[in-house]
């Protein structure tokens, strides 16, 4: 009950509910579609926060709901567990992500074991990204032996989840112009029918290394939802809490929305960007969302407090206009996270909802 009282109050709190931090920019994979590419190619590398520094600023977010850890690669990081822990203990988060490539397995284990020995409480979600089979997915991460390394780390996961069951293990594959429906249609049923494991896809951003990597067709990318949600494994044990209930809901209902939002160019649903959700570059940087480049300033200039910054003159600039819908994007957190949000929603989420299980019992019907 303390977990979910506390999960409520940060939900429903003045403050962000949703941290993104980019523990670092150094990457050991060279992914065509990758939206962070500017900051990853770079030879002259910012000073990234230390542990130090990290644990100043989750004082000054002491009611987070959930943070995201990503990068760059976060495990070339030698402390993460430290960060989760930082977060855990000072933010009061309860749900954290951790997103990698899954070459280096055995430290993305490592730091999954401590950071769940450190934090008693925490329910830790690991998103191993997998695009394609194969030398499918070696190309589009451009790193040799990359899928088999993936592959391996969750198998790392998964008996790390037997005897964890605040473990969740996901995976994410990109669509892009590379990477079609068929061979995201192909590791899905792979990840999802032989390692049991839940895949979900990703929009390409509006930002990418590889330009030609932009040329995909919105109702392709619909099918394709459509066609994965028709492929689940059973759900996984850190949903249990009441308070996401409407996470999976919400999460299945989101393909659509974003699909609609790209074709429509516009935000369909007022966006929390900058108010419920910001994101923390590993140089200190804050950003209300991963892709507008409207910087709130630097913690390091602002006593390692966020939220002199989200209440600056600046930060109320920004906010204003992803508040007049003057900006909009596709990313799959803050459609979600957005929708959450917004009350008006939750009857077009509801009935999406009913209207998948009818279908998923039709089919079990007829199985029988």
């Amino acid at each position: 009950m303390g977990r979910l009282v506390r999960l409520a109050r940060a939900a429903i709190g003045r403050t962000p509910f949703h941290l993104v931090f980019f523990v670092t920019s150094r990457c050991n994979a060279k992914c065509r579609y990758c939206f962070y590419w500017d900051e990853i190619s770079k030879r002259d590398k910012p000073e990234e926060l230390s542990i130090e520094e990290v644990r100043r600023i989750a004082s000054n977010l002491p009611n987070l709901g959930y943070v995201t850890i990503t990068g760059g690669e976060p495990s070339l990081r030698d402390d993460v567990p430290a960060i989760i822990e930082a977060f855990y203990r000072r933010s009061q988060a309860r749900i954290v992500s951790y997103h990698t490539n899954g070459l280096l397995g055995e430290r993305v284990c490592a730091d999954v074991s401590e950071a769940l020995s450190r934090c008693p409480e925490l329910c830790l979600d690991v998103c191993v990204s997998v695009d394609a089979m194969g030398k499918k997915h070696d190309r589009l991460k451009g790193v040799s032996g990359s899928f088999d390394r993936a592959i391996a780390t969750l198998a790392r996961l998964k008996q790390i989840r037997r005897e964890e069951p605040r473990l969740g293990i996901f995976t994410v594959s990109v669509f892009c112009a590379s990477n079609s429906s068929s061979d995201i249609i192909e590791v899905h049923r792979y990840l999802v029918r032989e390692l049991g494991v839940s895949n979900g896809v990703a929009l390409i951003r509006n930002s990418a290394k590889d330009e030609d990597e932009f040329g995909i067709e919105i109702d392709e990318y619909l099918r394709l939802c459509e066609e994965l949600e028709a492929v689940r494994p059973e759900r996984q044990s850190q949903t249990r809490y009441p308070l996401f209930s409407l996470r999976e809901a919400i999460e299945s209902f989101k393909y659509g929305l974003i699909a609609r939002t790209a074709r429509a160019q516009r935000q369909l649903v007022p966006c929390v960007a900058g108010r419920r959700s910001i994101v923390l570059a590993e140089d200190g940087s804050l950003f209300p969302c991963e892709l507008l480049k409207s910087s709130y300033g630097n913690v390091r200039e602002a006593g390692y407090d966020p939220m002199r910054l989200v209440a600056s003159e600046t930060g109320r600039r920004i906010r204003s206009r992803i508040e007049n819908k003057e900006c909009f994007c596709t990313w799959e957190i803050l459609i979600a996270l957005s929708t959450f949000y917004h009350l008006p929603s939750y009857p077009k989420v509801i009935a999406h909802w009913l209207s998948r299980w009818r279908r998923a019992r039709q089919t079990a019907e007829s199985r029988s």
